[in-house]
């Protein structure tokens, strides 16, 4: 019975989360998709006035063929006509997005979904991704993460194409709360293009590890019981 008891308690040292491993619960170039914005992302646009209050608007889908690198389609300020839509350059795709007009943002967001709760972080990545943005005629950019309404970071990010890591301490999050990236022109919108990444991550134990707990505790309450008289 002793020797039962020992694996038992044992087994809930190795099982028991003391302190569960980040986990990813978004990775935007793994999650994306055409057409339609995968569940828990949103892409969509802000003027200056706007950024910071939630009261955006989607971007959508548009399936033309554009003329610059790299062309195809995303999700843009118009689903068609011509490009760049009323001086908006503003777009999303998979590894890369652009600004709109100056004091404009563009907008990748993640909203935490059910067994996603818990204390979070923030990592991404962001670079220039157009050469043409060199001697002057890109400025940068104006970075920002939010949660919901809350500035996390703000950079004001120079012309490079080298890059810059996006790493930050979101706190603890709950079903509902929104993790923004928002990307915004410098004084000019001129060859702005940005290649960028965005992940979510969170403390979460594996359900697994939980299951395997309860029945070792389960296990250890039953010998208890047996070994009253």
């Amino acid at each position: 019975m002793r020797s039962l008891r020992s694996g038992v308690l044992l087994a809930l040292s190795i099982c028991w989360p003391a302190g569960a491993a980040y986990i990813t619960i978004a990775d935007h170039s793994a999650d994306y998709t055409e057409v339609v914005a995968p569940a828990g992302w949103a892409y969509q646009w802000s003027t200056a006035a706007n950024i910071g209050t939630g009261s955006y608007t989607n971007l959508l889908w548009n399936s033309s063929g554009f003329p610059d690198v790299p062309a195809g389609p995303r999700f843009a300020f118009s689903a068609s006509g011509s490009w760049p839509w009323d001086g908006r350059y503003t777009y999303i795709r998979q590894l890369t997005m652009n600004v709109g007009q100056p004091g404009e943002f563009t907008i990748l967001a993640y909203t935490v979904q059910p067994g996603e709760a818990g204390p979070s972080l923030f990592h991404g990545t962001f670079a220039g991704d157009d050469p043409l943005g060199e001697n002057g005629n890109s400025d940068g950019w104006d970075l920002r993460v939010y949660v919901n309404n809350n500035l996390i970071a703000q950079i004001a990010y120079g012309w490079t194409m080298s890059v810059l890591p996006l790493d930050y301490d979101l706190g603890t999050l709950v079903v509902g709360d929104q993790v923004i990236l928002a990307m915004g022109a410098g004084a000019n919108n001129l060859f702005d293009r940005g290649a960028m990444t965005m992940q979510v991550l969170t403390d979460v134990p594996e359900p697994s590890t939980f299951a395997l707990a309860a029945a070792g505790a389960a296990a250890l309450a039953l010998l208890r019981r047996m070994k009253k008289p």
